[in-house]
């Protein structure tokens, strides 16, 4: 009980002068100061209270000094005892606080580490949105002089795609559906400007619409199938877009029919930037594919999982 009392003193002396570097061998000699100090009051008190307890109970058969300092020699012999409970006490402290110490550290740790992945996902995102609209421009710049109607037709659909920009900015996910509009509105752009070389199919699971995903995650791959497949072929070509749920991931597929990858992966800025995306979000470097489609051009494959 005694020592119940004595140990907010204890933690207090125990935080204040903790045994660590620097002057690792100082602060122990301190603690060993302190913690005698503690055991020969602890043994005085102590000893005090049982006497005059024993005094008032007449069973007493022995004066305080005889029992301090005579044969039983108490002070002395219950001292080791108390000084190794001091030091036992110390321990669960430095424990506990220790402990304590580990978590806050892992916490902060962990803030930090969220913190980099969100600033390392928003340098890519914006990394994304100029290089998609200096593209689109560049695409407009092309029709102006050869087909000025097409050009401002291109215009309008880009300012209506901006503002769909707009209206998610700062959002690193949005459901399917809301993926699905944005891409639609880019490939109408895109097919004011490929008019009959492009067609599209989108199928996708109804089911899968509310799923999230990451934003913009659709266009850069669409975007490569138009620069190496409709690009440079005067023939039509056809883009599918389909998606299903299967085993709590989001499949994502697109192809097209165009020339291949003629043994190379056909990765720009884009392709790279999704794959950095989906690693830094879901923390697997398995979920992006490219390959030979069977109508022999590129097949894209994303799965998201299911959250």
């Amino acid at each position: 009980m005694l020592y119940g009392i004595l140990t907010p003193f204890i933690i207090y002396v125990g935080l204040k002068y903790r045994i660590e570097k620097p002057g690792l061998y100082t602060k122990i000699a301190g603690q060993v100061f302190i913690g005698a100090l503690i055991a020969i009051f602890h043994r005085l008190v102590s000893v005090a209270i049982s006497y005059f307890i024993s005094l008032l109970l007449g069973i007493a058969d022995e004066s305080f000094t005889d029992i301090m300092f005579g044969r039983k020699f108490i002070i002395i012999s219950g001292w080791f005892d108390s000084f190794f409970t001091y030091w036992f006490l110390l321990a669960v402290i430095y424990s506990f606080d220790y402990y304590k110490s580990f978590n806050e550290k892992r916490i902060k740790a962990t803030e930090l580490e969220a913190k980099l992945a969100q600033a390392e996902l928003n340098a890519l995102k914006m990394q994304l949105q100029p290089h998609f609209l200096f593209n689109t421009l560049n695409a407009i710049s092309v029709l102006v002089h050869k087909d000025p109607e097409s050009a401002d037709e291109m215009i309008t659909r880009l300012s209506d795609l901006l503002r769909l920009t707009i209206d998610k900015l700062g959002q690193k996910k949005v459901t399917l559906k809301e993926e699905i509009d944005f891409i639609n509105s880019y490939l109408d752009i895109q097919k004011i400007r490929y008019k009959e070389r492009l067609n599209v199919e989108i199928n996708i699971d109804s089911s899968s619409m509310d799923i999230e995903v990451p934003a913009l995650i659709l266009q850069p791959v669409v975007e490569n199938s138009i620069k190496y497949a409709v690009e440079p072929s005067s023939d039509k070509t056809n883009i599918l877009i389909s998606a299903a749920t299967n085993d709590n991931y989001l499949t994502i597929e697109i192809s097209d029919n165009g020339p291949g990858m003629n043994g190379s992966l056909r990765e720009g800025v884009g392709i790279k930037n999704i794959k950095a995306r989906l690693e830094q979000m879901y923390g697997d470097s398995k979920l992006f594919s490219m390959s030979r489609s069977e109508s022999g051009g590129v097949k894209t494959v994303m799965k998201i999982p299911v959250e």
